[in-house]
């Protein structure tokens, strides 16, 4: 059985399989692009397809685009970039998007441009980002180890000067920025990026039409380039290709007559180039060289001095044996196309020259004893909701197949349901599945391992409450959340209030305290968050009758206030001459309250404060009133005579304005109410007939 060493450093981007009918490799035709092009770019994106910008052809030069779907083998338009250009360069940036740089915008370098523009993928539009410092054409641009973008030589202008000048592209910035020149000037050259983080360049032409041997490189942690050794042999529009033990390879090219056939190694460590054991078969220039998954380097098409209209031969390097041997031949004879190795094993060539005429053909090389496999139904990163979940799949080989091989989370590989089309049953866990794959054919041959990683997601919902006043964004209160997922919130106080601290807790029960405005936050099973605010102002409270200063007949006073607050009112209170303080009455939340006094005669003072829900005080409101009315409850009798069996005829004396009763008692204990009155005069009188049948009794007035 296959064993892995390390999943995630040779898993591959899923993608769908073109079905291949050969044992040995071959060049299968495939679909035609839309637009003829040749001196244009080809870019593998991360989600497995290819993007091919600009070039000539017999129109001129042009700014259309189209991506390459390895799933179905067909082409498809994307948006034009911004500028037309050919003989650019293209780079895939670190967050999945293309920078494309420079070129000739008309045939012949009679024109060449400084723009730059990046392409995204999940919208497929164009946008223009900063301009280069040198405008150049048929230059070579490099991705750093940090994620910037070198930039070197190339022809400056329409007299086919070469340049030696240097800039960095910053994605993060999206400027540009000159750092040190090359030793020499170079257009038609090659560079890579090498293991230790510097870039190697070498060969090209330092003036038109005449090759050079030199070779430099550019170290990223100085920014300085410096010499190191030259090639054998002087070789322009060659190709250097990085191989998997970390030399280099050169290959083709054009210098001295006649065209050469060697090929060298550079050594990293060493700063020198060895001659291989073997030789091309063909001499070729203006071609591609591709490092295959086994190793291998495959050098197709281009053309020589004896083939000036393309050669549809095509050969593979061996490294372990430093020899070349010859491979399925092109179905096209093509030059000044582009090569691009597939996540499937498969190398898509496509456009490019054919004699005098300009291709808009594609194809693909299927290597012998080529196995693939695929996972079609799930992409990197997707979010399933179900424990329970049927991975499916395509396989195909050059051979017959003979299983189809998966694990889950690094288990054990096990045997899928179907080759051709298989699929598996997975009984997914919480959070991140990566699930592989590789295909076995009939005579043992094994596919590269084919991983996707993608999440298993349960959720929940989230509960956010606030005290006080204040926005909470975004607001993912009774959103459904990712349990074990980082999330992050951030809180703003509205007008009036401060943001103190978030309560995190599990259903409003316990909880930890978090300060600061923004908290980051693992959703969870019943997760609850409090976004806690302390008011900063104050309750406003206004006594709103009687008014200061106001005389008043009447001995009880009628008080009424309003409080108001941003936030809410806890508490008001009332207080009558330095008396004891009483909570106020309201029906509607303090908005109005109102309380009763008993009056002095002369001047009373009326103390009122509020409480808002945030513990903040008012000031004390105050008002001054004068009363001239006392109670006179003086009980006379109407006439000094005995007691008579019909009663007694009582005079009440009381001020005007008051109502009440009164009340008779035998024991001064227990009181009954004898008569109410309203006191609409200053002398009430009335009888009470049963005082004849007690022996004593007792009379009051009560004001309620």
């Amino acid at each position: 059985m296959k064993t892995i060493c390390n999943l995630f450093q040779i898993c591959l981007l899923g993608t769908g399989l073109l079905a291949v009918s050969a044992q040995a490799a071959a060049w299968n035709t495939n679909y035609s692009m839309s637009t003829a092009r040749a001196y244009h770019t080809a870019t593998l994106l991360p989600n497995g397809k290819v993007l091919v910008a600009g070039g000539q052809n017999s129109g001129g030069v042009v700014n259309s685009a189209e991506l390459f779907d390895p799933a179905t083998g067909k082409w498809t338009s994307t948006g034009a970039m911004t500028t037309s250009r050919c003989l650019h360069t293209a780079t895939l940036l670190p967050n999945g998007k293309v920078l494309v740089a420079g070129g000739a915008t008309q045939t012949g370098f009679s024109s060449v441009t400084a723009s730059a523009e990046i392409y995204d993928p999940a919208t497929g539009a164009w946008t223009q980002t900063g301009t280069m410092v040198t405008a150049r054409g048929y230059h070579v641009a490099v991705l750093l180890a940090n994620g910037k973008v070198l930039v070197a030589g190339g022809v400056i202008n329409n007299s086919q000067a070469v340049t030696n000048a240097s800039e960095i592209y910053d994605p993060a910035t999206g400027a540009w920025t000159p750092t040190n020149a090359m030793t020499s000037p170079r257009v038609g050259f090659a560079g890579v990026l090498l293991p230790n983080g510097n870039v190697l360049v070498a060969g090209g032409q330092a003036v038109i039409n005449t090759a050079i041997a030199s070779a430099e490189y550019f170290d990223s942690t100085t920014d300085v380039w410096t010499a190191t050794g030259s090639l054998s042999t002087p070789r322009a529009e060659f190709k250097m290709t990085m191989l998997n033990d970390g030399e280099v390879l050169a290959s083709g090219g054009w210098g001295y007559l006649p065209d050469p056939t060697s090929t060298e190694l550079y050594n990293t460590a060493g700063g020198g180039w060895t001659l291989t054991t073997g030789s091309l078969n063909t001499a070729r220039y203006a071609h591609t060289a591709t490092l295959l998954q086994n190793g291998k380097v495959l050098a197709a098409g281009g053309h020589n001095n004896d083939n000036s209209g393309g050669i549809s031969s095509a050969e593979l390097y061996d490294p372990s044996s430093e020899t070349w041997a010859n491979t399925a031949v092109l179905n096209t004879a093509r030059y000044q196309f582009t090569s691009t190795l597939l996540p499937s094993g498969i190398v898509l060539v496509a456009g490019g020259r054919s004699g005098g005429s300009y291709l808009s053909s594609s194809e693909l090389y299927i290597p012998d004893n080529w196995v693939g496999v695929a996972i079609t139904n799930i992409t990197p990163g997707m979010l399933v909701s179900n424990s329970m979940f049927n991975v499916k799949g395509t396989a195909s080989a050059s051979a017959a197949l003979a299983n189809v091989y998966y694990f889950l989370n690094n288990a054990d590989w096990n045997t899928a349901a179907g080759t051709t089309n298989w699929s598996v049953q997975l009984a997914l866990i919480p959070g991140t599945n990566a699930v592989a794959v590789y295909a076995v054919d009939s005579s043992g041959n094994s596919s590269v391992t084919n991983c996707v990683s993608f999440e298993f997601v349960v959720t929940n919902r989230l509960l956010i409450q606030t005290y006080g006043f204040g926005t909470i964004s975004p607001n993912y209160s009774n959103a459904w959340l990712n349990i074990g997922q980082n999330y992050s919130i951030t809180s703003a106080p509205a007008s009036g209030f401060i943001f103190t601290n978030w309560v995190i807790s599990t259903n409003w029960i316990g909880g930890a305290i978090v300060t600061g405005t923004n908290l980051q936050f693992m959703m969870a099973s019943n997760l609850t968050i409090l976004a806690k605010y302390a008011e900063t102002s104050s309750p406003t409270n206004t006594i709103t009758a009687p008014t200061n200063n106001q005389h008043m007949t009447n001995a009880l006073a009628y008080v009424t206030g309003t409080v108001r607050d941003i936030w809410g009112v806890s508490n008001a209170w009332c207080q009558l001459n330095g008396g004891a303080w009483n909570l106020v009455t309201t029906t509607n939340g303090y908005t109005n309250w109102s309380a009763t006094f008993t009056l002095v005669f002369g001047t009373n003072t009326i103390n009122a404060y509020a409480m808002n829900l945030g513990g903040n005080y008012s000031l004390t409101n105050t008002v001054s009133i004068v009363s001239s009315n006392t109670f006179n409850l003086q009980l006379d009798f109407t006439n000094s005579q005995p007691l008579k069996t019909n009663g007694l005829i009582f005079n009440l004396q009381l001020s005007a304005g008051l109502n009440g009763h009164i009340q008779v008692s035998s024991n001064l204990m227990s009181w009954t109410t004898l008569t109410n009155f309203i006191g609409t005069n200053s002398t009430l009188i009335f009888r009470d007939p049963a005082a004849t049948n007690f022996s004593r009794r007792f009379y009051r007035a009560v004001i309620p």
